[in-house]
């Protein structure tokens, strides 16, 4: 049976790629009228796909109430990496005194999937599986402000666009920086768990947003 994709899904994905390709430029209004004459959706549908932009970065609203396309520099994203790096190590320091076995070959399995998906050419799974890879982490450790915290920034325009694993390099470089990091895990060496998840994280983002 063939499965039915969410239409505001879709049309999230049609539009980021608009932006990626020119065809909106930052400071163009978009608004629910022009969504639903360019794309042919129903009100809801554009008015939940404006939401979404503007929660992940794509779009800022202004003082008058409009949605604009974002004009995100590369040093603003290099500003929340750095935020991010520190909170993950934060949260991996916290997470060593409670590893259990079943939760290492959890992220084994995660990251065997990425790499799976990867020669299978599946790079929306691999975006995918690489983001909960992380979060895992995240919230094994805490449910509350942290894991808001570093939500607020997973969901930041470019941190995990699937045009960031649209290679096979980029996607074995990942896989390889996961298995480093399960290692420091499992073997609770804090010095190299701290180098690894900062290179990962701080590393591959200069690799995108450079």
């Amino acid at each position: 049976m063939t499965e039915t994709l969410d239409p505001k899904k879709q049309i999230v994905s049609r539009i980021i790629n608009d932006i990626n390709r020119g065809i909106f430029t930052p400071g163009e209004q978009l608004s629910q009228r022009r969504l639903r004459k360019i794309y042919g959706c129903g009100r809801w549908v554009a008015m939940k796909v404006l939401e979404e932009l503007e929660a992940s970065g794509w779009l800022d609203l202004t003082e008058d109430g409009t949605r604009v396309v974002a004009e995100t520099t590369a040093g603003t994203l290099m500003q929340a990496v750095e935020l991010r790096a520190v909170l993950e190590i934060y949260a991996v320091e916290k997470l060593v005194p409670m590893i259990t076995a079943p939760f290492i070959k959890r992220l084994h399995d995660l990251n065997y999937q990425m790499w799976h998906a990867c020669l299978d050419d599946d790079y929306e799974a691999v975006e995918g599986l690489n983001r909960t890879f992380h979060q895992c982490m995240v919230e094994s450790v805490d449910e509350g402000p942290l894991s808001r915290q570093l939500a607020q920034l997973y969901q930041i325009k470019g941190f995990y666009d699937v045009a960031n694993f649209s290679t096979e390099e980029q996607i074995f470089k990942s896989y390889s920086e996961h298995a480093l990091i399960i290692d420091a895990l499992e073997t609770g060496d804090m010095e190299r768990l701290r180098y690894h998840v900062r290179l990962h994280v701080v590393d591959n983002a200069e690799d995108w947003f450079g």
